[in-house]
């Protein structure tokens, strides 16, 4: 009984964050960077399959959302990567050498995301990411989670991380582009250069009397 109260203690102190996976599922890896309009949230599950996203809360404009994903991935017998929970296979086969083992997360989020219409999942042999849009575009979060503790599960994606004074100069340069190519099609435009000459051809002389 004792036991069984310190369970209860640990889930409901945990579930305000990361929800503690069931005992047949596996907590993957999870990496994450943003942009100002999004999210980007990366799973280490190799040739992960039946993914599903579902967001709790998703477009509130007065609190945060929560993500919840699941998906399964077939792997070897006995083959534990060390970044779950819990490494056992939820079912496997006698005349196999391979089993499915199913994975889940539920994030708390910092902030609010859209619903899973608008989630894009991209997928490579060694993980999957999920592109998330902000409810609001806005100052980058200053973690993901709404909890400040921090989870062995749940890093920085420093690979694809961009601090928010680099976002920044990336729109205002893009923005320079675009107003530089503004210009230079102008240039070829005559009517930008010329403007007082006319394509009418009443206006031009007459270039038979040249040669009477």
């Amino acid at each position: 009984r004792v036991g069984l109260l310190f369970f209860l203690f640990v889930s409901r102190r945990e579930h305000a964050t990361m929800e503690v996976a069931a005992p047949s599922a596996t907590v993957p890896k999870t990496l994450w960077s943003q942009r100002k309009a999004s999210l980007r949230v990366r799973f280490d599950v190799a040739n992960a399959r039946d993914i599903v996203v579902d967001v709790e809360r998703a477009g509130t404009t007065s609190g945060n959302s929560i993500l919840r994903v699941t998906c399964a991935s077939d792997c070897d017998v006995g083959d534990d990567d060390g970044d779950g929970v819990d490494g056992r296979a939820s079912s496997e086969s006698s005349e196999s050498t391979t089993a499915t083992r199913a994975y889940a997360a539920s994030l708390e989020l910092y902030g609010s995301v859209q619903g899973p219409n608008a989630i894009a999942i991209k997928r490579t042999p060694r993980n999957f990411a999920l592109e998330i849009p902000k409810t609001t575009s806005g100052a980058h979060w200053p973690r993901l989670l709404l909890a400040t503790q921090k989870f062995r599960h749940v890093a920085t994606d420093f690979d694809s991380w961009l601090d928010e004074d680099d976002e920044d100069a990336q729109l205002n340069a893009f923005k320079f582009n675009l107003s530089s190519l503004e210009k230079i099609s102008n240039y070829e435009d005559k009517e930008y250069l010329f403007p007082d000459v006319d394509d009418d051809d009443d206006d031009m002389p007459d270039m038979t009397d040249w040669y009477d």
